[in-house]
């Protein structure tokens, strides 16, 4: 049996975790279509995702680490 690096194992359980709270905070639910020209599903059975609501001021943060990406040049 052959021993995987550390830190890929770290990674893959840092991986899991992320996975694992990030669909445990949302849930689908039936809420109606706020603009559906704009927010069209892929299918007709596709529920929207609702996050509960969270007191403002609200901080917001762009990382530019990577320039390679169009929109974010485009943001910036």
């Amino acid at each position: 049996m052959t021993k995987l690096p550390r830190k890929l194992v770290v990674a893959t359980a840092a991986l899991a975790v992320a996975i694992s709270v990030s669909v445990g905070s949302a849930w689908a639910d039936a809420k109606p279509n706020p603009v559906p020209d704009c927010f069209r599903p892929w299918e007709d059975s596709t529920k929207m995702i609702s996050y509960p609501a969270k007191e403002g001021p609200y901080r917001l943060a762009l990382v530019n680490g990577f320039a390679g990406n169009d929109w974010r040049i485009q943001m910036i």
